[in-house]
């Protein structure tokens, strides 16, 4: 049974496509909507590019060209019917590798040159997961920052789920004592069970968003497929909505 969307997650989602549509326009919208993208994807791209090139330097010089790139309006034609942004930005950076290696050398470098992960520089079709374990990585990273940006002093998210996410074999009891001792009051086993319920529903809702952002007015089939792609279906699942047929 697919899992439906929840239209408020969508009603309150500006996507990355509609955020690239705005970039390219003559408008007023063009500074913030470019900045906003930079900002969400710049990890992932860094993330990338260093996997390919072994190069913390290179890879930032060729982050801040992807970045001119945009602001140049190279992606004005990008079309979201084509596929997710996400394999979008993908083979964006691909071609900015590529073309870094062209200028460097007079002769076009082999097409499975081992300066790239494996099949990155071909055209094959089939999914790249060292691209997609940094765009899953970074997900996560910016859901933990989310997390941690919102805690409250009175229900700590971020500490409990941090401090379970550390010792996952830890039962609620041991969870507690550590708990106690690390927000100088007691708290109960029972409290942590809550308090993690919560923080997982959280963070679930901030990856689920984050993703959102990335696809183009998804059915739910479309959604579950991005999820399960970039290995985040379990984790999103307390945010997801289920209902019977």
């Amino acid at each position: 049974m697919p899992t439906p969307l929840n239209d408020q997650h969508l009603s309150q989602i500006q996507t990355s496509w509609s955020m690239v549509h705005d970039a390219k326009l003559g408008t007023a919208a063009v500074e913030a909507a470019r900045e906003q993208l930079l900002q969400r994807y710049r990890g992932a791209v860094y993330r990338y590019v260093l996997a390919v090139v072994k190069d913390p330097s290179l890879a930032d010089d060729l982050t801040q060209e992807f970045a001119y790139r945009f602001v140049r309006g190279d992606f004005r034609n990008a079309d979201p019917q084509r596929g997710r942004f996400r394999k979008f930005v993908k083979t964006a950076v691909l071609n900015l590798v590529r073309d870094h290696y062209r200028r460097g050398s007079r002769q076009p470098k082999p097409v499975h040159d081992s300066s790239f992960p494996d099949g990155a520089a071909s055209r094959s079709v089939e999914p790249d997961q060292q691209f997609v374990d940094t765009w899953k990585q970074e997900l996560m990273d910016r859901a933990w920052k989310s997390l941690k940006s919102q805690q409250a002093t009175d229900l700590p998210l971020y500490t409990v789920l941090n401090l379970r996410a550390e010792h996952p074999d830890l039962r609620s009891p041991a969870l507690a004592e550590r708990l106690s001792e690390t927000l100088g009051r007691p708290v109960t086993a029972n409290w942590v069970r809550q308090v993690l319920f919560r923080a997982r529903h959280q963070f679930a809702e901030y990856l689920l968003q984050d993703v959102l952002h990335s696809l183009n007015q998804p059915t739910a089939d479309e959604l579950e497929d991005e999820l399960r792609e970039c290995g985040l279906f379990e984790v999103c699942a307390p945010a997801l909505n289920r209902s019977q047929s």
